[in-house]
């Protein structure tokens, strides 16, 4: 299945000046998105799709963290975050 592709970064907690979350936007791009600074205990990224879809599989790419969490949830109420069961 191909990538499924953004329609935009909703808002990010922190990012390095040059590793910026916009590159999420960009599947292809080498520069992908990371903290600010080291050591940061939590890191957020908002991504919206242009379409509801349904998501198989996703790949994460990982840089020294404990672990990650995935949460999803409808624009129409966005509030209302689950956990990806996976």
């Amino acid at each position: 299945m191909a990538p499924i592709k953004f329609a935009r970064v909703v808002s990010y907690s922190s990012e390095d000046p040059v590793h910026k979350a916009d590159n999420l936007l960009n599947p292809e791009s080498t520069k992908k998105w990371k903290c600010k600074s080291m050591g940061e205990k939590q890191a957020v990224a908002i991504l919206q799709l242009s379409s509801q879809v349904q998501i198989n599989g996703i790949d994460i790419g990982n840089e020294f963290s404990a672990f990650v969490e995935v949460f999803v949830a409808k624009s129409s109420n966005p509030d209302d975050y689950k956990v990806s069961q996976t």
